[in-house]
């Protein structure tokens, strides 16, 4: 009928992010549980590193073609790994969940950096700032969610915006950000997760 019709559309707009017309944080707790309790599916949260910055300097069109960029990055990854069993979501912010196949979780997150890293330029050309997105893999929704999965998430974003140049988002994050720069730069790669506790905002 119609109005099952009406109601299906509605339903469908209310769970859908409008920006990147994929699912939202509504649709996302939605499958979640089914997900979570899924052994051969695991969950990779991306974040994104420089939205602050590409917005403050480029403006607010920019940071949105830095978002969608980033979505079409995580299902590039995503198919060029073979996997046609996913889910994406856009739970909020500049951030991204994808539920995968356990098996390929790694190799995907690597592939997410990989192809989420480009430059994004002032239509002047006068002003360049860099974006990418830090992506770690999670067995559930809780574990992304807890403290020791968003430490494990901004010491991944601490090292790319060292590696990439990125700032900080404020002077806590960046004196981070300069130490792990600083070990860089003397050939002293720092421990995984030495720089936990940092601010998981990107």
């Amino acid at each position: 009928s119609d109005a099952e019709v009406d109601h299906r559309s509605a339903q469908r707009l209310a769970e859908t992010d409008p920006l990147l017309d994929i699912g939202n944080v509504r649709a996302m707790n939605k499958v979640a549980p089914q997900i979570d309790n899924d052994p051969n599916m695991v969950w990779i949260s991306a974040d994104a590193n420089g939205m602050k910055d590409i917005n403050d300097n480029l403006g607010h069109g920019a940071g949105d073609e830095f978002l969608k960029n980033n979505r079409d990055a995580v299902i590039q990854a995503v198919k060029e790994s073979g996997v046609s069993n996913y889910h994406i979501f856009r739970p909020g912010g500049d951030e991204l969940m994808v539920a995968v196949p356990k098996a390929k979780a790694e190799d995907i997150a690597n592939q997410i950096e990989n192809l989420s890293t480009r430059d994004y330029t002032s239509p002047d050309g006068s002003v360049t700032k860099r974006g990418t997105l830090s992506a770690s893999v999670f067995d559930t929704t809780k574990e992304a969610e807890s403290q020791d999965g968003q430490a494990q998430l901004a010491s991944r974003k601490i090292m790319a915006k060292a590696v990439h140049g990125i700032p900080g988002r404020n002077a806590e994050e960046q004196g981070l950000i300069d130490a792990v720069r600083g070990q860089l730069d003397t050939g002293e790669a720092p421990a995984a997760g030495s720089v936990g506790g940092a601010p998981a905002a990107g």
